[in-house]
């Protein structure tokens, strides 16, 4: 699957390819994936305890509506989708105050 996530270092979209498995996948696993293995420079909020939708701090817009990166799992039918930081002051990449 095609990824494009706003990079705000760059003031663009970053293109990677994921693997997604069906009805299985969040976008945590992605941007984790996109981490550990494509990118070390993507900034987003990495779960250490609660990934379970708790706190709330992994939200970001997945095709312009926001969502909880750790819990939303993403539609393998789709081609490409599209991450981008939620609403407020961009730290860097996914990151937001």
């Amino acid at each position: 699957m095609k990824i494009l996530i706003a990079r705000s270092d760059r003031e663009e979209y970053k293109e990677y390819q994921v693997e997604v498995k069906s009805g299985e996948t969040t976008v945590m696993d992605i941007l984790d994936d996109i981490y550990e293995n494509l990118d070390h420079t993507l900034a987003y909020y990495k779960h250490s305890t609660c990934n379970q939708g708790i706190c709330g701090r992994c939200a970001v817009k997945l095709n312009g509506r926001t969502v909880l990166a750790c819990m939303e799992k993403v539609d393998s039918s789709q081609d490409t989708i599209t991450i981008e930081p939620k609403n407020g002051k961009v730290v860097r990449d996914l990151v937001t105050e």
